[in-house]
């Protein structure tokens, strides 16, 4: 796992991110004097995406899902 440093100075923010299996984004921005930490889980999926392409054994494979799949 590589992990990507990005450096905001003009927020005085860092980001740390990598990908993990199977390809999952992962970002993580501490922040100084907060006591809460929070999680937040975002795909790149929305109401127009309903045709995809995905790698399967057997190559790859056309792949339609239901409108309105996007909200659940």
């Amino acid at each position: 796992m590589q992990l990507r440093v990005d450096e905001y100075q003009e927020l005085e923010e860092t980001i740390y991110a990598s990908v993990v299996e199977p390809g999952l984004e992962v970002y993580l921005l501490p922040k100084k004097g907060y006591r809460k930490k929070y999680a937040i889980f975002s795909t790149k999926f929305g109401s127009i995406d309903s045709h995809f392409i995905v790698e399967t054994e057997k190559g790859e494979e056309e792949l339609r899902v239901p409108h309105g799949v996007a909200h659940f």
